[in-house]
């Protein structure tokens, strides 16, 4: 079963008050990127898709109202990014959080930047 993961603001934010508390207790997350590899379920995909969220925020908590919309769709291990976002440089912080968790064979990205 193909389960999509939506990513709204409050996740983001909610996500960013959680990964700045735990920062100096983690270890970063693209650490073991096996371990992030899906297993098919729903779950394991959505454990991915918490693992780019908090990438991103410790790439760039200043700007998480520029992600909220910006969709991560994890199925069976693969990840699409979809939406619109402000510039160039935002959306490769994006990509670059997703390549963190998943590698970079396993990221589609079709994020549009506004010009």
């Amino acid at each position: 079963m193909k389960k999509t993961v939506l990513v709204a603001l409050a996740a983001v934010v909610a996500l960013a008050l959680g990964a700045k508390a735990q920062a100096s207790e983690t270890a970063t997350v693209n650490s073991n990127k096996s371990a992030c590899v899906s297993s098919g379920t729903p779950e394991a995909d959505k454990e991915i898709s918490r693992k780019i969220l908090i990438a991103l925020v410790r790439l760039d908590a200043d700007h998480a109202n520029a992600y909220r919309d910006i969709k991560i769709v994890s199925v069976n291990g693969q990840v699409t990014l979809k939406g619109r976002i402000k510039n160039d440089k935002l959306k490769s912080t994006v990509h670059m959080a997703a390549v963190s968790v998943v590698g970079a064979d396993n990221v589609t990205d079709q994020i549009v930047a506004k010009k």
